[in-house]
């Protein structure tokens, strides 16, 4: 059974305020994981250019290691 419900922005934030912190975790851990490919190549672009800042790749960098971490353990 399929079911399909249109929510607006508000509205979805308002469901996940709702959420427990278990939930909100995972649909972290979930968005991230969909989105990285998209992030690396914005990433990647913002690289080619000198508006990237050492901060920034620094953060970047401690980003994809704890994402790493969590998906694969201590290496």
């Amino acid at each position: 059974m399929t079911i399909m419900l249109n929510l607006n922005l508000e509205q979805l934030v308002s469901l996940i305020d709702q959420c427990s912190l278990e939930e909100k975790i995972l649909l972290i851990r979930r968005l991230e994981t969909e989105t990285f490919e998209t992030r690396f190549k914005r990433l990647l672009a913002r690289l080619r250019t000198d508006e990237l800042s050492l901060p920034e790749i620094t953060q970047e960098v401690e980003s994809v290691r704890q994402e790493r971490y969590r998906q694969h353990g201590n290496p």
